[in-house]
C-alpha cells in the first residue's frame, strides 16, 4: 500500500467514525443525558460542560492524529521524528485548537441564551470572519512554523512536504502563504507558472466566491443542525447536539463542495495559459508537487 492510499483509507475510517458517532449522539440524545447529571442551570457550569465535551473529542481524535501524524510518515519514510518531539508538537497545537473551539462555543452560547437561534447565528457569522482574519496568526501558532515576509506574500517552512500554502485572509486583504520547499523543489518556471495560477486565483475572483460559498454553506448547516430535535443554542446540551448535527453536514460537504473546488483548480490553470505560462512546465510543477 502507497502512502497517499494509506493517508486515504486513514480518513475515510475517521470520517466514517464521527459520522456514526453523531449520528448515534442524535439518535439517543447522548448529550442531553449527560448535561442533565453533570450540569446546573449557571453559565460557569455549562462553560464547563462545553471544556469537557471538547477534552472527550481530543481523546477519541487521538489515534486519527497518531496515526496520520507519525505512525504512517515513519512507516512510509516520510519522518524520523521520535515520539516525544511529535508529542510536543502535537500538544501545542491541540492546546491552541482547543482554546479557539472552547471561546467560539462559549461566545456562540452567549448570544445563543441571550438572544435566540438569530443571535447564535450572527455569532457563528462573525466568528467566521474573525478567524479567516487571524488564519495566518492561528496556523502560525499551531505549527510553530518560521516565516519570512516578501511584499504581500509569507515564505513559510514545515515539516510536513505536502504543505501547499494558499491565499489566506479577509477578501481584500489576503496575503499569499508559499511553502519554502516549493523554490527548492521547482524551478524558476515551474515556480512562476504556480505563482501565476495563485495570482489568477484573486484575479479571475474565485477565492472571494469561495469564501462567500464556504461561509454561507457553514452558516447555514449551523442553522438547519440546531432545528433538529434536541438541538439548539439555549444551554450546552443544545449546542453540543448542534455541534452533532452540524458534522453531518460537514460531511455532505465532502460530497459537493468538491466539485466547484475542482471548477476553481481549472479557472487557475485557464488564467495561466493566458498569461503564456508554458501548459509543459504546468505539468511539470503539477506532477514534483503531487509526487
Amino acid at each position: 500500500m502507497s502512502y497517499a492510499r494509506a493517508r486515504l483509507w486513514l480518513g475515510i475510517s475517521s470520517v466514517g467514525f464521527w459520522v456514526v458517532l453523531s449520528l448515534l449522539g442524535l439518535a439517543l440524545g447522548l448529550p442531553q443525558a449527560w448535561v442533565e447529571r453533570a450540569a446546573e442551570p449557571g453559565w460557569g457550569s455549562q462553560f464547563s460542560v462545553l471544556a469537557q465535551a471538547l477534552l472527550v473529542y481530543l481523546l477519541l481524535a487521538l489515534p486519527f492524529d497518531l496515526i496520520g501524524g507519525w505512525v504512517l510518515p515513519r512507516r512510509f519514510g516520510r519522518s524520523n521524528e521520535s515520539l516525544p518531539r511529535y508529542g510536543r508538537r502535537w500538544l501545542r497545537g491541540v492546546a491552541v485548537q482547543t482554546v479557539v473551539l472552547l471561546l467560539c462555543a462559549a461566545w456562540v452560547l452567549a448570544w445563543g441564551r441571550a438572544a435566540g437561534g438569530f443571535g447564535a447565528a450572527l455569532a457563528v457569522f462573525g466568528a467566521s470572519l474573525l478567524l479567516l482574519a487571524l488564519q495566518t496568526r492561528l496556523a502560525a501558532a499551531v505549527a510553530w512554523a518560521r516565516r519570512t515576509r516578501v511584499g504581500r506574500k509569507l515564505i513559510w517552512e514545515s515539516r510536513d512536504p505536502g504543505f501547499a500554502g494558499g491565499w489566506a485572509g479577509l477578501p481584500g486583504a489576503e496575503v499569499e502563504v508559499q511553502p519554502q520547499h516549493w523554490r527548492e523543489l521547482l524551478d524558476d518556471q515551474e515556480l512562476h507558472a504556480q505563482e501565476t495560477r495563485r495570482a489568477g486565483v484573486l484575479a479571475t475572483g474565485s477565492r472571494g466566491r469561495a469564501v462567500a460559498l464556504a461561509l454561507a454553506f457553514n452558516l447555514l448547516g449551523f442553522v438547519l443542525a440546531a432545528q433538529l430535535p434536541g438541538a439548539g443554542v439555549g444551554n450546552a446540551a443544545e449546542l453540543i447536539m448542534t455541534g452533532l448535527g452540524f458534522a453531518i453536514w460537514s460531511f455532505l460537504g465532502l460530497l459537493v463542495l468538491p466539485t466547484p473546488s475542482r471548477s476553481g483548480v481549472y479557472e487557475a490553470d485557464h488564467y495561466a495559459l493566458q498569461q503564456r505560462v508554458d501548459p509543459e512546465v504546468l505539468i511539470r510543477a503539477a506532477r514534483k508537487l503531487d509526487r
